[in-house]
């Protein structure tokens, strides 16, 4: 609920438009006054084959290609508007509920009717694609490529409390993968979801994990 909000050290605004955020941000401020606000946008910067992490393709060869669909997330229509917007044709179009978690059997299916229609790729988004088995069926990599478009983030408005938010943190355990952050408005990993709300069109709360409520 928003009065959670006054809970929160940091808020992102996802999805943000430079200067069309200020009624959500007075709305934020009923809440809490204190809070560093960041405005962000995510961005697919590159298509990532799922099944071979050497096959990284530019978004431009969505450009008149006939793709299959596959997502379960909250907002379907987003993520298909924006492969529209890259230039692909939607041939097939897969929409499970919001965290669906796929199963093996589900892929081979929907990878057979892709294969049917002879599409070129079958695209997936991020969240879901990193979720997939490791494998789909007997075969080492699927019949039809899937790929799902990266994503980063880049901060508009907000950047020095951004940093500030990453200074804070607790180091990564010994072994986790580098993290990859925004420099100077420069897109970078998502962030670590503790001690900050989100928000996009609405408001959600996450509370602060000790560590970093607590540190200088």
């Amino acid at each position: 609920p928003p009065p959670n909000l006054r809970r929160a050290n940091f808020i992102l605004i996802t999805k943000a438009l430079p200067g069309e955020s200020r009624a959500l941000i007075e709305r934020i401020r009923e809440y809490n006054r204190t809070a560093d606000i960041v405005e962000c946008v995510h961005k697919p910067v590159h298509l990532q084959n799922i099944y071979d992490p050497a096959d990284a393709r530019p978004l431009s060869d969505l450009r008149d290609k006939y793709l299959g669909v596959l997502s379960g997330i909250a907002r379907p229509e987003s993520f298909e508007d924006t492969l529209r917007k890259l230039g692909a044709n939607l041939v097939i179009a897969s929409r499970f509920a919001d965290h669906h978690r796929f199963r093996g059997q589900e892929l081979q299916d929907f990878v057979a009717r892709c294969a049917l229609r002879d599409t070129d790729f079958i695209v997936t988004t991020e969240k879901d694609g990193v979720r997939f088995p490791s494998r789909i069926g007997s075969a080492e990599k699927p019949a039809v490529p899937m790929y799902f478009p990266r994503g980063e983030i880049e901060i508009i408005a907000g950047q020095e409390h951004w940093d500030r938010l990453i200074r804070r943190l607790p180091p990564p355990p010994p072994g986790a993968a580098p993290a990859r952050v925004p420099v100077h408005g420069r897109p970078g990993c998502h962030p670590r979801r503790g001690g900050v709300a989100r928000t996009a069109g609405g408001v959600r709360h996450s509370p602060p994990p000790r560590s970093a409520t607590h540190a200088p």
